[in-house]
């Protein structure tokens, strides 16, 4: 990494060794590297991605809203009978 003059954090980054890791911790890291490559072509992960992506968001988001109206409709009668 080249130092840069006008960013002191990138800096500061270049000046750190680069230790290669221990032989034993390089195989492990290869070792998930590889399982997460092969786990990611499966069906069961594109659902997984399908669930996390789409489907999770959407089921919190319908949550929020639903509540929201709830406690709008909640707030109104309250109000509207006591008037």
């Amino acid at each position: 990494m080249t130092p840069l003059d006008h960013d002191p954090l990138a800096n500061k980054l270049a000046l750190l060794p680069g230790d290669p890791l221990a032989q034993r911790a390089a195989a492990t890291v290869l070792r998930r590297a590889r399982g997460v490559l092969i786990d990611a072509g499966r069906p069961a992960a594109k659902l997984q991605r399908f669930w996390s992506g789409v489907l999770l968001p959407a089921v919190i988001l319908g949550c929020a809203l639903s509540y929201s109206v709830g406690a709008l409709q909640t707030i109104e009668r309250i109000y509207v009978a006591g008037r």
